[in-house]
């Protein structure tokens, strides 16, 4: 009797919310602008010890809709790196992406791929008391989102993105960043 009134209730809730739901979705020729809020979250290897990062960013993201299912765009994200006992340092990142959405109804999950640049202030342990001055590094990242679009102009969502450092492997572990976004829809 339970299992049927899980059931029965689940299927109230799919076709309650494609009843509600209007035809949303991500569409050829849509350019959209994100704008959010994050933590970027990584680690570091310095004189053989582990040092961890957290940043608070702000992302401002934009995307072209090639057609239904895929988007191209890029991202900017920077912050501030707080570790440890050290001074806070910059970090940015800035990415070239290719977007995958799938619509269901209201709710729209992607995923996405891109490759860039992330520039942040070099440890001061690595540069043994000189003046931090900004390294880049290439990256890569790969990502998962997914945005509640109630209406055709505007959606908010959260997005979880791993990211590789590729040009310092040997003392950058991949990192994640998560954020907050707000998107506007443009025809």
């Amino acid at each position: 009797m339970l299992t049927s009134l899980r059931h029965a209730a689940l299927l109230l809730a799919l076709t309650s919310s494609l009843a509600l739901g209007g035809d949303v979705r991500a569409e050829e020729g849509e350019l959209a602008l994100s704008l959010g809020a994050g933590a970027w979250l990584g680690s570091m290897t310095v004189d053989e010890a582990e040092v961890f990062s957290v940043a608070p960013t702000g992302v401002v993201a934009i995307r072209y809709g090639l057609d239904d299912f895929w988007q191209i765009g890029g991202s900017l994200s920077s912050g501030v790196a707080l570790s440890g006992d050290h001074d806070p340092g910059f970090l940015g990142m800035a990415h070239a992406e290719v977007y995958y959405f799938l619509d269901v109804v209201t709710w729209v999950l992607w995923g996405v791929g891109g490759v860039g640049v992330v520039a942040r202030d070099a440890h001061p342990d690595v540069l043994a008391g000189e003046a931090s001055a900004p390294v880049f590094d290439a990256s890569a990242v790969v990502g998962v989102g997914l945005d509640y679009r109630p209406a055709r102009e505007w959606s908010v969502g959260a997005a979880f993105r791993y990211q590789l450092v590729l040009t310092d492997l040997d003392r950058t572990a991949p990192t994640a960043h998560v954020a907050l976004m707000y998107t506007l829809y443009f025809q």
